[in-house]
């Protein structure tokens, strides 16, 4: 597949950082990511990767990180160069075909190995240390504690819907603490369904119906992937860095069959030019229509299986999908009633009865708002509004941090989105 050569589509630009940099919540958030996510430490080395493809303004929190980390006694090292891990053709963050046939120049494997801390701030950042062979091997099998960069995704992800010079700080600032204890009692009732192989559903306005099975050991995110702090133990790479962005859900599916409607794809290069329903049976796309983008979909698939690999619901009822009243495709997922679907990874996976691939072509096809999402005979999820934010345990959790009513009450939907 061939490379990109011009500077990918993002969904964060040099201005939306420039005011979250600049901002009281924005800089508690980069200092929390160092701190919590990064178990940072005085006379530590820690290290700094950045690339060309990155955001525009990363270079302006890269800036500010480097002068925290100093400030905490910390030796630093920043890293450039074009593209660490190169995206594919049209391609964007978030897409990460194809990056498990890149391996890392030798200095770069090296730096990384002997940094104590690493804060990878390229295009890829955010998760490629899963996919690529080399990222996967320093993270998981040498326990380097590699921070993907969650803080440059606050600007639009975590920025207010009204104004647009002033930060969410609800969501950015949201206990950390009382996310994991909804992320964990969500993993209760779908670990109990996985247990029992009662189907889930999820559906939602714009025609989505998903009907899927999946075995307990693929409930991901424990403690819906947001940090613990303080944190002893040296191997975790299990992407539980996060502040902000809580999801749950499903990985592999056993069986999956339905459709899935979107108005966004990573492979893609983002927001498409008209809706395309795409169609799964046995846990892989089977087809597409919906105009143009439909077909480029199945042809950039068509040199193996894409396969089910994420199924995630997002559970911060503070983060507001919406951008001046209009629904952001491109928000990962990180509100509550929002959910995304990932396909394929690199590796081999339990699924049908026998160990196979689900193609290795990492990408999403869209975040879907509004919607539902039914465990077996318990909806857990309905109309975009998370029922588990009245659990009478997560209630009496949030009373540690203020007023549950105020705590936990969830932004609202439009009437039609």
């Amino acid at each position: 597949m061939a490379v990109e050569s011009k500077k990918p589509a993002h969904l964060i630009n040099a201005e939306s950082i420039g005011r979250f940099v600049g901002s009281e919540a924005g800089r508690e958030t980069i200092r929390r990511e160092l701190v919590e996510c990064g178990q940072v430490k005085a006379g530590e080395q820690a290290l700094i990767l950045l690339d060309d493809q990155a955001p525009d303004g990363t270079e302006q929190v890269i800036e500010v990180i480097v002068g925290m980390l100093r400030q905490m006694g910390l030796g630093v090292t920043v890293m450039h160069t074009d593209a660490l891990l190169p995206l594919a053709h049209g391609g964007m963050p978030g897409s990460f075909a194809s990056v498990e046939k890149y391996r890392l120049p030798k200095a770069w494997f090296q730096a990384i190995l002997a940094a104590d801390v690493v804060f990878d701030y390229t295009a890829s950042g955010r998760g490629a240390q899963k996919y690529n062979v080399d990222f996967y091997t320093l993270s998981s099998y040498y326990g380097k504690r590699i921070i993907g960069r969650r803080a440059v995704e606050a600007p639009e992800v975590m920025w207010s819907e009204d104004d647009p010079n002033r930060p969410n700080a609800e969501a950015m600032l949201f206990p950390g603490d009382l996310l994991r204890a909804i992320g964990d009692r969500i993993n209760e009732k779908l670990f109990a369904t996985a247990e029992t192989q009662k189907e889930f559903r999820l559906t939602n306005p714009w025609g989505t119906d998903l009907r899927f099975t999946t075995l307990p050991g693929d409930i991901c995110a424990p403690s819906a992937g947001i940090r613990r702090h303080p944190r002893s133990d040296q191997f975790y790479g299990d992407d539980s860095n996060r502040l902000y962005r809580g999801i749950a859900g499903v990985q592999v599916t056993q069986t999956c069959e339905g459709v899935w409607v979107t108005r966004f794809c990573s492979l893609l290069g983002g927001r498409l030019s008209e809706p395309i329903t795409i169609r799964y049976k046995d846990g892989f796309i089977a087809g597409a229509e919906g105009g143009p983008d439909a077909k480029r979909l199945l042809d950039l698939i068509a040199d193996e299986p894409a396969g089910v690999h994420a199924i995630l619901m997002g559970i911060n009822p503070k983060a507001t999908p919406f951008r001046a009243g209009e629904y952001m495709l491109g928000n990962d997922g990180a509100g509550a009633g929002v959910a995304h679907i990932g396909m394929g990874g690199a590796g081999m996976f339990y699924r049908s009865g026998k160990l196979g691939g689900v193609g290795a072509n990492h990408f999403q096809v869209g975040n879907l708002p509004k919607i539902s999402w039914w465990a077996g005979d318990e909806c857990i999820c309905r109309d975009g509004v998370l029922l588990t934010l009245q659990d009478p345990a997560i209630r009496e959790k949030a009373r540690q941090y203020g007023n549950p009513d105020e705590l936990l009450r969830q932004f609202s939907w439009p009437a039609e989105v």
